[in-house]
């Protein structure tokens, strides 16, 4: 069983996206994963948006993952191979 990982750091810089095949599957593994800001302290643009993410949703973007242009092309040539 040959594996093929591909790993992609999300823009935001707080989570990352690992996505696995396998030769001899024709399903994809996808993991989501939630990350420190690894001792980064963040600007005040971003603790302003984190903190209406928090007021509004109640939650500062669990569930997402923003890929630039670049990141996407790198996952749709990923996932087409």
């Amino acid at each position: 069983m040959n594996q093929d990982q591909k790993f992609i750091m999300c823009d935001c810089h707080s989570h990352a996206l690992v996505v696995e095949r396998f030769d001899d599957e024709e399903e994809v593994y996808i993991a989501l994963f939630e990350r420190g800001l690894d001792g980064r302290k963040l600007s005040f643009i971003e603790r302003i948006k984190w903190c209406w993410q928090i007021l509004r949703h109640g939650n500062p973007w669990n569930d997402l993952i923003v890929l630039d242009k670049e990141k996407q092309k790198e996952l749709a040539e990923f996932l087409n191979h």
